[in-house]
């Protein structure tokens, strides 16, 4: 498979698959990516990333497979895409950890999950307009800022 084509195969599956999950409370469900195959192993680390923050905002499972070659060692692009993964989840893995499902289903600038009061936005498409709008909500925010910032500096509002 050339490199454009198994990176649009990959593109492609990966919407599929993000397409196809399953609606909130249709019980427990899984999402898995073999990163030794054709189609995950195109996958980039921002989109292995997505698709773990779609699977927790549709309360779901990510199963990441990968098999070692003979000599028991891992393709050193599968090495960083784990690295870059385990170093979003030390930054922001509070939005993902024992989180639920948020009050978004789906929604077109990336994922809603929750934990307590707490709404954490996973956002990947900023929407065209520059103003993310939050339709829906009951409760006002009090506050919001960036799982990232040790500060948490709070965001204009």
């Amino acid at each position: 498979m050339t490199g454009s084509f198994q990176k649009f195969a990959a593109t492609a599956l990966f919407a599929f698959l993000l397409a196809a999950l399953p609606a909130r409370g249709e019980g427990l469900w899984e999402l898995r990516i073999d990163l030794d195959q054709p189609a995950g192993a195109a996958l980039s680390a921002r989109e292995l990333i997505r698709a773990l923050c779609e699977t927790a905002g549709g309360g779901g499972n990510l199963l990441i497979s990968l098999a070692p070659g003979p000599a028991g060692d891992l393709p050193a692009r599968v090495l960083e895409r784990l690295a870059a993964l385990g170093r979003w989840l030390e930054a922001n893995g509070a939005g993902v950890r024992g989180t639920t499902p948020g009050p978004f289903l789906a929604p077109a600038w990336g994922a809603c999950t929750r934990k307590g009061d707490l709404l954490y936005l996973h956002l990947f498409d900023w929407p065209e307009e520059g103003t993310l709008v939050l339709g829906g909500m009951e409760n006002a925010i009090n506050k919001a800022w960036m799982l990232s910032d040790p500060e948490e500096t709070f965001l204009p509002m």
